[in-house]
C-alpha cells in the first residue's frame, strides 16, 4: 500500500526459521497487495549490531527499497529510514518515535500476562515448562498505531486482514507457495503448519537475499 518503487527491505540477525518465516510473511503480505513487488534481505550474522545494521538498511535504501521491516533487537532500521525518509515497520515493540513519522506500524510482543501467570503458577507450586506459540488470536503479538497517512479505507483493509488471521480464515502461508527458484513448496489448496513454520529453511519467490 505505500510502497512506490516495489522494492521492499527487511534486516534480520540471523537466517533461523524465526525470521525466515517473518521476511517471506513481509513479503507475501505485501504481494497480496500487488503481486510484482519484491523484497531484499540481509542478516547481519549478529543478535546485536547497531552499526552493522546501519549500514544494512541503508545500503537497502540505496538499491530503492522504500518500506523498511526489521527483526533485531534495536531501532536502528526504523530510525534509519526516518531519516532517509522512506517508510519502516517496527518489531517487538512501538519504534515510532524513532521514525520520524515515517513508521507505519510494527508488530509488537506483549508476554506480561505469561509473565504474570508464570509467578502465579510458581507461587501456586504448578509451574511447568511448556513451548508457547502465540499470536494475534491470544494477544500476544498485537500491531501498533498504523500511521495517519494510511489512508482509513487502508487501515480498514488492514484490519479486516488482522481479523481474518485471528480467525484462521487467512494465513500468509496459504498455497500456492514457491520458493526462489520456482520449487512449489505449498500446493494451492494447502497451508502451511505451524510445525512447519517453525522448520522453514528458504526463501519465497520475489525474495532478493541468500540464507547466508
Amino acid at each position: 500500500m505505500a510502497s512506490k518503487t516495489k522494492k521492499l527491505g527487511f534486516v534480520a540477525s540471523f537466517p533461523v526459521p524465526d525470521n525466515l518465516s517473518a521476511a517471506n510473511g513481509f513479503l507475501l503480505g505485501a504481494q497480496s497487495i500487488d503481486p510484482d513487488i519484491s523484497c531484499t534481505t540481509i542478516f547481519l550474522n549478529s543478535w546485536f549490531d547497531p552499526s552493522k545494521e546501519k549500514e544494512a538498511a541503508s545500503s537497502l535504501i540505496s538499491q530503492g527499497c522504500d518500506v523498511l521491516c526489521c527483526m533485531t533487537d534495536t531501532v536502528t532500521t526504523v530510525q534509519v529510514a526516518g531519516e532517509r525518509d522512506v517508510w519502516s515497520v517496527g518489531y517487538a515493540s512501538d519504534m515510532s518515535q524513532f521514525g520520524r513519522d515515517k513508521q507505519l506500524t510494527a508488530y509488537t510482543l506483549d508476554w506480561s500476562k505469561r509473565y504474570i501467570q508464570a509467578v502465579q503458577d510458581v507461587l501456586d507450586n504448578t509451574w511447568e515448562s511448556a513451548t508457547r506459540w502465540e499470536g494475534l488470536s491470544e494477544g500476544t503479538v498485537k500491531m501498533a498505531t498504523f500511521n495517519s497517512e494510511l489512508s482509513s479505507d487502508n487501515v480498514q483493509k488492514l484490519q479486516q486482514i488482522e481479523q481474518d488471521i485471528v480467525s484462521g480464515t487467512l494465513s500468509p502461508f496459504d498455497g500456492e507457495l514457491q520458493d526462489q527458484t520456482g520449487k512449489v513448496r505449498v500446493q494451492a489448496d494447502e497451508r502451511l503448519n505451524d510445525d512447519e513454520i517453525k522448520k522453514i529453511n528458504w526463501f519465497v519467490k520475489g525474495m532478493n537475499g541468500r540464507l547466508s
